[in-house]
């Protein structure tokens, strides 16, 4: 008898997640906050007709030029993750892999390198991953299988139990050969088809099978790292509703021993840098935590 589906639910107090695969199709749904949102994705390479099996909690399905795996990370972000494995058998007809996408109340966030959107202090410096002062300290920390992926939100409620409002994260998607060789695809998003462009020269050199691995972590905290606040202004610029109130500003301390002085949150215009409010001073000397 062929598996029917692969589930998995956790209840951390903080929000909820349930995660099904049918097996019929190569799909995967995940629900978060009591099915309040959820994610679907598909990948759509082109063959029917797959063998199935569920072996230690993998549903696997075979295909003739490729095979598609999928399985529970609970090691990955703070409320686990999701592999969902493209196995390509031989070198594929495109270097460009499809998958659909369905949704409820979510938005996507695209997440760039940070020298795209970073400006360093003076006599600092920043590249994709880092940004670092003159004296060579890292301030900010994205890292690199996050350079390239997408965060994604609530599209309107944040605060108690969804927090800032993050539902999950999809990781930069990494291939790696037969042989072990690795390389970095690029992962984008848009009319509800998620794509990854694998780099055709690797492709092309590969030792196969291939596999192609987007990670889904279901992240409540963000994915990016301030290091060392000391008396810099560190934040990122969002884009604001054209109206309403922030009443609230919701954040992860995470506690650092060379960062003990007292922090606070505040909201700065963009265009002219001006104050708009900010929270009362927060210590650092606190377990991690909201």
């Amino acid at each position: 008898v062929c598996p029917t589906k692969l589930d998995f639910f956790t209840d951390s107090g903080i929000d909820s997640l349930k995660v099904e695969t049918i097996s019929t199709d190569s799909s995967v749904k995940m629900w978060r906050w009591d099915n309040e949102s959820f994610l679907g994705v598909n990948y759509i390479g082109g063959e029917t007709n797959a063998k199935i099996n569920l072996i230690d909690g993998v549903l696997s399905q075979q295909y003739s030029t490729y095979e598609v795996n999928r399985y529970v990370l609970p090691e990955l972000g703070d409320n686990g993750g999701f592999e969902y494995e493209v196995v390509l058998k031989i070198i594929p007809a495109s270097n460009v892999l499809s998958f659909s996408i369905d949704m409820d109340n979510l938005d996507f966030y695209y997440q760039p390198p940070l020298n795209e959107v970073e400006t360093p202090p003076p006599g600092g410096g920043v590249n994709a991953t880092h940004v670092w002062d003159d004296n060579g300290t890292i301030i900010t920390h994205r890292p690199i299988d996050v350079v390239g992926s997408y965060a994604i939100y609530h599209d309107s409620k944040r605060d108690n139990k969804f927090k800032t409002g993050k539902a999950f994260h999809i990781y930069r998607p990494l291939l790696i050969d037969a042989e072990g060789n690795e390389a970095w695809a690029d992962l984008n998003i848009e009319d509800g088809v998620l794509t990854i462009t694998c780099p055709p020269e690797f492709l092309d050199s590969a030792k196969y099978p291939v596999i192609v691995d987007p990670l889904f972590g279901y992240d409540t905290m963000g994915v990016n790292t301030l290091y060392s606040t000391f008396d810099y202004i560190i934040g990122s610029w969002f884009t604001c509703p054209e109206a309403g109130t922030a009443n609230s500003i919701t954040f992860y301390l995470v506690l650092r021993s060379e960062d003990d002085g007292p922090q606070k949150l505040g909201i700065y215009k963009k265009s002219d840098g001006s104050f708009i409010g900010g929270t009362a001073e927060v210590s650092s000397q606190t377990p991690d935590s909201w």
